[in-house]
């Protein structure tokens, strides 16, 4: 039986492969194409972490309002 990989992977994982990108870009070893392959991908992930972070922050919007409702009561 082979074990599932979730499909999407987590915050801290992006985060940190977002790091990674951003220490390479910095460095001064790369070809203009090599830095603008890395700078589409450190972007993609941006994106996606900051998909990520709204999602959490709505949920616990959500949350606090349900718990203001209850406490009405």
């Amino acid at each position: 039986m082979t074990e599932q990989q979730p499909t999407e992977e987590s915050f801290e994982a992006l985060l940190r492969q977002f790091d990674e990108l951003v220490t390479s870009l910095e460095s001064d070893d790369l070809s203009l194409d090599e830095a603008i392959q890395k700078y589409e991908q450190a972007a993609l992930l941006a994106r996606r972490c900051t998909d990520i972070l709204e999602n959490a922050e709505l949920k616990v919007r959500q949350i606090e309002e349900a718990l203001d409702g209850n406490d009405r009561y």
